[in-house]
């Protein structure tokens, strides 16, 4: 079960893997990225996201794949 007490999905590590925490749901493992850098989720291929970066190659947001749509989400806080 998600513990994101945010309305908006977080990245953190589950299991030794890169995971999605969606608000209300639960969270997501994540599959290492395929050719295109997409990250699927463990449970299914039909979701997946990807990150993008800025010019210092940091990430500054998350795109989210699902039924055809892209949600792109970007970062709103650094985790110390």
């Amino acid at each position: 079960m998600s513990t994101n007490t945010t309305d908006r999905p977080t990245v953190v590590m589950q299991n030794d893997r890169l995971a999605v925490d969606v608000p209300g749901q639960r969270i997501y493992e994540l599959k290492d990225p395929d050719t295109e850098g997409k990250w699927y989720f463990v449970l299914t291929d039909q979701i997946g996201v990807s990150f993008d970066r800025n010019d210092s190659n940091q990430v500054n947001g998350m795109r989210l794949y699902q039924a055809g749509y892209t949600f792109k989400l970007p970062r709103i806080s650094d985790v110390d």
